[in-house]
């Protein structure tokens, strides 16, 4: 019912070029305002105005080229002078967003304080506040500021794009839709609000529209491979393999030597179980990428699938080598062994995977799975129940629970873990098969029948499914000894 994929795929480089970054995606936020800002003006007794704004247009340039440390000299400078109200605002705004730019938020915030407090419309300076909220995870408070920014100044296309990531990072993912909606509405490329608004789409299931917005990015820069990864990762997402490898091989086509494109275009072919395929990507990732933990797991997961148990338990063994300990190896070690018959050293293997991470539920099942094998059904129950507690969802756990009740013959339990498991995973074609498979263990061939060909309506190539379902059309009688009679077929799905 699952696939193992060792450790989750993810797509990790920053998409900076296009202004996208990939699954968790970061987009950085707007920066620095100081430019943006109203001249001074008023008619206050002044100091040497030419002086002081030759100083903050100074200022200004050096923060627009990046020269932080030159822009907050010219500041301090600036302030240094006798200015009007609306010059020592500019000033103090100038500081204050040089400050931010430069990390150090403690001094922007007191610095653009003082602008607010000699200023208190002044845009741009609730919009640097903001930043250096930010900048120190005080997300309520950047976002209350970014409202005070737009509400100054409807047209603010950063500050809604800043205001859109701050809602992002907080799982607002409605309210950040709208905000990076209204900076696309003034902006209409702009790529981070495009990459940002892609990611709260994704997080809220809405994928074709996570797409879309990434396509408009890939139509202004068709060689962003970045693009295409992220692309690839969203139509994964949707189980669209096929667009998913395609995109993932234009990526490799603009940058062949992107170790992480060949790893994620790996984790799809190892789900769609072309396993020569798989291990041959993570094969060229790992010549690029030799201490890629992620992908000698993900190869190990391969050649188990393919059988191949030496190499698998090989690259397991690399992969620990490499980070001791990794709870994820070792249970996908235990996974090889199981496979391969080794029943006892499997149990181990788990136990081990365990200790490492006494709260792994997947490890639960895995080791509850192997008791069953064993014929220990209250061993493995204890385990379903510990995997339960750790994790109520968890599919797997209920249905392992329901075969390892069946050999106990509590069967009113089992039946309700399946319900449970096909509540939880309504279109699962494994939970289907393994409850078909129950059921003719004890000569239930009607409702055999029934699951066996729901399995199949739901995967149409399940061959272990129309083998059973052929086995119950033939055998439609109770049978004396049900249980040798389909000992040919696996009690559970073997997809995991």
């Amino acid at each position: 019912m699952k696939t193992r994929l060792g450790i989750a795929a993810t797509v990790a480089a920053a998409l900076l070029a296009g202004g996208l970054a990939g699954c968790g995606v970061h987009v950085p936020f707007a920066q620095s305002s100081a430019a943006e800002q109203p001249a001074a003006a008023g008619n206050e007794q002044a100091a040497p105005s030419d002086s002081a704004g030759a100083l903050l247009k100074s200022a200004d340039e050096a923060a627009a080229r990046g020269d932080n440390a030159a822009a907050i000299d010219l500041s301090r400078r600036a302030l240094a002078l006798r200015l009007n109200t609306a010059q020592a605002a500019m000033a103090h705004h100038s500081l204050c967003a040089a400050l931010g730019a430069s990390r150090r938020p403690d001094e922007a915030i007191a610095e653009c304080d003082e602008a607010l407090r000699l200023k208190p419309d002044l845009a741009e300076a609730y919009f640097d506040r903001a930043n250096a909220y930010g900048q120190k995870s005080r997300g309520d408070e950047a976002v209350a500021d970014y409202t005070v920014a737009v509400r100054l100044r409807p047209d603010y296309a950063d500050a809604f794009l800043n205001r859109g990531l701050s809602l992002l990072q907080g799982r607002k993912y409605a309210e950040a839709v709208a905000d990076l909606g209204e900076c696309l509405r003034l902006r209409p490329d702009d790529a981070r609000a495009l990459a940002a608004r892609s990611q709260a789409y994704e997080m809220t299931g809405r994928y074709d529209a996570a797409i879309a917005d990434i396509e408009k990015i890939l139509r202004a820069n068709p060689r962003n491979a970045e693009g295409y990864r992220r692309r690839g990762a969203l139509r994964r997402l949707k189980g669209s393999y096929d667009g998913a490898i395609a995109d993932f091989t234009q990526a490799l086509r603009l940058q062949p030597d992107d170790a992480e494109s060949l790893y994620d275009r790996a984790n799809i072919r190892l789900e769609k179980q072309d396993y020569d395929a798989a291990i041959a990507d993570y094969s060229r990732a790992l010549e690029l990428r030799p201490n890629l933990v992620a992908a000698l797991t993900g190869r190990a997961a391969a050649y188990r699938h393919g059988r191949r148990y030496d190499l698998a338990l090989a690259d397991v063994s690399e992969a620990l080598r490499l980070s001791p300990g990794l709870a994820e190896a070792l249970e996908l070690r235990g996974e090889i062994l199981m496979d391969a018959g080794r029943l006892d050293q499997a149990i181990a293997a788990y136990a081990e995977a365990l200790r490492a991470d006494p709260d792994f539920a997947e490890a639960y099942v895995s080791r509850g799975r192997a008791y069953t094998s064993k014929r220990r059904p209250d061993l493995a129950i204890a385990d379903f129940n510990q995997a339960l507690r750790l994790q109520p969802d968890l599919v797997d756990a209920y249905v392992g629970r329901a075969m390892a009740f069946d050999d106990r013959g509590m069967h009113t339990e089992s039946a309700a873990d399946f319900k449970q498991a096909l509540r939880l995973a309504p279109d699962d074609a494994g939970i289907y098969y393994t409850r078909g498979v129950s059921h003719l263990r004890h000569g239930r061939f009607p409702q055999a029948i029934t699951d066996l060909e729901q399995a199949l309506r739901i995967k149409p190539d399940f061959e272990l499914a129309r083998k059973a379902l052929r086995f119950a059309y033939r055998r439609r009688r109770p049978l004396g000894d049900p249980s040798q009679s389909i000992s040919a077929l696996p009690a559970s799905c073997p997809c995991a």
